[in-house]
């Protein structure tokens, strides 16, 4: 075979391999400057079943005091997020593990859950807590709290994890022997309070009525009192784990602040 066609014949091949790495680090480049696919995980924002702070409607899409600000927030700020009904303590698990990007719909601010996560600004304020004691005990029509607090044969029920605002929670620390707590839902600790296994529960006007006719015939073994001197009541937020970044918070802030 003459010399010269086998050196130009090695000059083509050597070109077509040089070419081939060329395309070969240019797809490479392209597809290093795509984004991810799948990278950007939407919020998953969890809401309890609690009328009417948020519930299920019967178009299968969630509503409640809580959730119309938040809406709006979510439409304006142009988040990508997806919705799902959690019980609380499921909630609390979720955000604290820091798995995914996961927040709980209306939970109150406390120094200790901001050492594990991330708030939002307000998106509701509740009325003065009322006391929810069963009908038969002899109290005045407007206790406080503190005296409630004080009797620890008639211990107050309240929610694992939850804070009921800075005045409550000191007088609940000062009381520990007063105080029972509890996992359940609202409707079961109220059905605890009308049998007698607990001695009250705390309970926002807004969720009072809603839940007392949800009871049906124990509603009559139950009554609301207002307590004196109570505090306003506390704010309610978004509360997200530490996967989701403070910027995204931020303009989540931003779009409620606009509301």
């Amino acid at each position: 075979m003459p010399t010269a066609f086998v050196t130009d014949f090695k000059r083509i091949l050597q070109s077509q391999v040089t070419r081939a790495r060329r395309s070969s680090l240019l797809g490479l480049s392209l597809l290093s400057a795509l984004p991810a696919v799948g990278s950007a995980q939407p919020l998953t924002l969890h809401y309890q079943e609690r009328p009417p702070y948020s519930s299920t409607g019967p178009d299968g899409q969630p509503h409640g005091l809580l959730m119309v600000p938040l809406m709006r927030a979510l439409s304006q700020s142009g988040i990508e997020h997806r919705w799902a009904a959690t019980p609380s303590q499921r909630q609390m698990a979720l955000i604290q593990r820091s798995d995914g990007q996961d927040c709980g719909i209306g939970w109150f601010y406390s120094a200790e859950r901001k050492a594990l996560g991330r708030y939002t600004q307000a998106i509701y304020r509740d009325q003065p807590f009322q006391a929810l004691v069963r009908a038969d005990r002899p109290l005045a029509a407007a206790p406080s709290a503190a005296s409630l607090l004080a009797d620890a044969s008639a211990p107050l029920l309240a929610k694992e994890g939850y804070s009921y605002g800075a005045k409550i929670d000191a007088l609940m620390l000062s009381q520990p022997a007063a105080v029972q707590r509890t996992s359940a839902e609202s409707v079961s600790m109220a059905r605890m309070v009308a049998v007698g296994r607990a001695g009250w529960m705390l309970i926002s006007p807004e969720e009072s009525e809603p839940l007392l006719a949800s009871l049906g015939p124990e509603r009559s073994a139950l009554r609301l009192l207002g307590l004196v001197g109570g505090e306003p009541g506390p704010s309610r937020h978004v509360y997200c784990n530490l996967q989701v970044s403070a910027d995204l918070i931020a303009r989540l802030d931003r779009a409620l602040s606009a509301r």
